[in-house]
């Protein structure tokens, strides 16, 4: 028996709401509206990183 893990799929940003969306990775997305980074975690935990001019997190915000 094969054990499916279904796919996380991002349409709209939840800091700004935009869908212009790009993937990093399996987990991780970027909104290139508002220039976050967003990361589901394997328990569908949603995280907002913010970034600072020089690339460093400066923020980490739980949203679901």
């Amino acid at each position: 028996m094969n054990k499916f893990r279904k796919e996380h799929m991002m349409t709209n940003c939840p800091n700004c709401g935009g869908i212009n969306i790009g993937r990093l990775n399996k987990y991780s997305y970027f909104c290139r509206e508002c220039f976050v980074e967003v990361a589901i975690t394997r328990k569908n935990h949603i995280y907002v990183y913010i970034h600072s001019e020089d690339g460093m997190i400066t923020r980490r915000i739980k949203v679901g």
